[in-house]
């Protein structure tokens, strides 16, 4: 069944597989083919269904037809773009896609900067606007609010600017520096850290 479908893919080229008349035409041909299938059956086993029953059954695949048919479309375009396109210009066009990632992202992280400087440290439970990494993703660890982010310990703000590509403070109070110049929270503050056995403990922050 899925070769005769293929065929007529290729037959019917990628423009017109992708029409409203293509479609129909393919789901004419597995709906032929369902029901062949079972007269076939039928005779094989000597018990012989009414084409009416046949037809109501292949009615009742429908969906399942309508699936084979956006699978069999999605195998065919892929196919014909990779066989018309030449292997440069698919190169270009992937590069050209994560370029068109990179400023995405880049943009991303400009606009939750300008909204992370107007966090005030009276306020600790606003949320930090996320930051991407070069992979496109946000660190596992991102901080979900200042309270958070100054409460991390020294191992875990050590992976968190590890994770942002800046190079490691080799200590708590440099990495969380370094984190918060990155993210543009703000340049000198001074806050009340609950890290060790929640002594109050002053965090100025300094680059």
């Amino acid at each position: 069944m899925k070769s005769r479908v293929r065929y007529i893919c290729m037959r019917l080229g990628r423009k017109s597989i992708e029409n409203h008349g293509g479609q129909a035409l393919l789901k004419e041909v597995l709906q032929n083919e369902i029901v062949e299938h079972l007269r076939i059956r039928g005779k094989s086993t000597g018990r012989l269904l009414p084409t009416r029953l046949i037809l109501n059954f292949g009615f009742a695949v429908a969906e399942h037809i309508n699936d084979q048919i956006d699978d069999q479309v999605r195998e065919q375009v892929e196919y014909q773009l990779t066989y018309h396109i030449p292997a440069t210009l698919q190169e270009e066009v992937a590069d050209h896609k994560r370029q068109l990632e990179d400023v995405k992202r880049a943009l991303h992280n400009s606009e939750s900067r300008r909204a992370n400087a107007l966090l005030r440290s009276n306020h600790l439970g606003d949320p930090l606007h996320t930051l991407y990494m070069a992979n496109g993703e946000v660190s596992l660890l991102f901080p979900k609010d200042l309270a958070t982010l100054f409460s991390l310990d020294g191992t875990t703000s050590r992976q968190l600017v590890l994770d942002y590509s800046l190079p490691d403070g080799e200590s708590r109070e440099r990495n969380l520096n370094r984190w918060v110049y990155l993210a543009s929270i703000w340049s000198t503050v001074v806050l009340i850290s609950c890290v060790d056995s929640c002594n109050s403990a002053a965090l100025r922050i300094k680059w």
